[in-house]
Formats: C-alpha cells, structure tokens, sequence
C-alpha cells in the first residue's frame, strides 16, 4: 500500500483482531485452499533508514541485512530468518511479534505512524511426484506513508525519518 501519512496503509493491510485486512484474509485464503503437499514459511522484514532489519528476529545486531540474487533463488534477502507456519494462526502469531519490533513514532498526523516500510513474505513450496519442488512466492508490502514534513511537524530524529521514508 502506498499513501500519506495516516491514510489507513497499515490498517488496510493488517486489519485488528475484529476487522481482518488484507494480509490476514490472504493467510486464511491460503491455508483453505492447501493440501499436504505443500510447506509455507514467512519472512517479515522492515526498512528503516536505508537498512534492512528481520522482525523475527530479536537480535538487535542482525540490523542491516543485504539484497543478493542468485541465478536459481532470484532476488532473496541474506540472512532472513523464515519460519515455518501450519496454519494462517501462525503467521499471525509471527506478524504479531514482527509489529512489536517495528519502528513506530509520533507525528502531528498519527501518534502510531509507521517509520518503516515493512515486507511480508509467504514462500509456498510444492513437492512434486518426482521429488522435485515448485516454489511460489508472494510479498505483501506496507510502505511508510509519504511524508509532507510540515503537516507531520517532524522535527530532530522524525524529520531524518521522513527524509528516508520519502527517499
């Protein structure tokens, strides 16, 4: 999603416990619909400031994780931590302990505004009869809203934000 500042990206995208957003009716749609023949795993990941930062992982040192493409994997983040999810409760459960990490500020707009851009990634793998795998990947991104610095009145650390965010 892509927008200003409190224009509703991060509620239109995860929704509350009552009023399900896009990413967790995505989760449900997908567990519905498999068999066993698949594994699903999840990434989440924020960029804040320029770096990159694993919301499932609690080690703060792990702050700055790299792009890299690989000739098979494609484009893939080094280092991400993926989980391995059973059912759309389990990424649920990982989004939940990603949003406790993620960097949030206040702003004259939103008192809760996302300072990042946050990406969900659910990797589908496919066991074929021959033993091989098909792989499908879907990320689903909130973007930090666009920043109109004298409306958000950012100042100090909130303005270097909004100067990363509008980058």
């Amino acid at each position: 999603t892509y927008g200003p500042t409190s224009s509703g990206k991060t509620f239109t995208m995860f929704g509350t416990r009552d009023d399900l957003g896009i990413i967790p009716r995505t989760c449900e749609y997908i567990f519905k619909n498999l068999n066993n023949e698949y594994n699903v795993k999840c990434s989440f990941l924020e960029i804040y400031k320029e770096k990159i930062r694993d919301l499932l992982d609690n080690k703060k040192e792990k702050s700055d994780l790299k792009i890299r493409q690989h000739s098979v994997k494609g484009i893939y983040v080094q280092g991400i931590k993926e989980k391995l999810v059973y059912n759309s409760e389990d990424i649920l459960s990982s989004i939940n302990e990603g949003m406790s990490q993620r960097v949030i500020s206040s702003t004259a707009l939103n008192n809760v505004s996302s300072r990042s851009h946050a990406i969900l990634t659910i990797t589908i793998t496919q066991i074929l009869l021959d033993g091989s795998e098909m792989i499908s990947k879907l990320n689903m991104i909130d973007l930090a809203g666009s920043e109109n610095v004298s409306k958000s009145e950012v100042q100090g650390i909130n303005l270097v934000e909004a100067q990363s965010i509008n980058k």
